[in-house]
């Protein structure tokens, strides 16, 4: 079963942290969210959700992140490289069809396969900082929108 477009996740900002720089900086963008792990996806919807993004998913899912990269009109993504068994590489070839720009997001050491398909792809390797991230999704959006058409 395909998740909806929006989560029943509910977000409350830890007032101890501190993520004013990036606060709406992704004003008005879709941000597909892939990650197998419950809780860093949970993490991730919070922290584009303060930022000003409208988060897509997250997705769980291989299959689940192919239909939402298929039917949902998209700003960015961010992906997790290992949903599962299964890689994320169908879902990343998907949105680079589209035009959609994203970033992966992971805790593999060894990115190997992604990074000689994906060369010029943004990889922020787990942990990082909201920040960073918020960053790193803001900074592909803003290259995709200044490429020439």
């Amino acid at each position: 079963m395909v998740s909806s477009a929006k989560s029943n996740y509910l977000c409350r900002s830890d007032p101890l942290t501190l993520i004013e720089p990036s606060a709406g900086s992704l004003a008005g963008a879709r941000v597909l969210v892939v990650d197998d792990e419950f809780l860093i996806a949970a993490q991730l919807q919070c922290d584009l959700t303060e930022a000003g993004a409208e988060v897509i998913g997250p997705s769980h899912t291989l299959q689940d992140a192919l239909a939402l990269a298929e039917r949902e009109h998209l700003t960015a993504a961010i992906l997790d490289i290992q949903l599962g068994r299964d890689s994320v590489g169908p879902v990343a070839q998907r949105l680079t069809d589209r035009g959609i720009p994203f970033v992966f997001y992971t805790g593999q050491v060894h990115t190997d396969p992604i990074r000689a398909r994906w060369p010029n792809s943004k990889v922020i390797s787990r942990p990082a900082t909201a920040d960073n991230l918020i960053a790193a999704i803001a900074s592909v959006v803003k290259e995709k929108r200044n490429a020439p058409a």
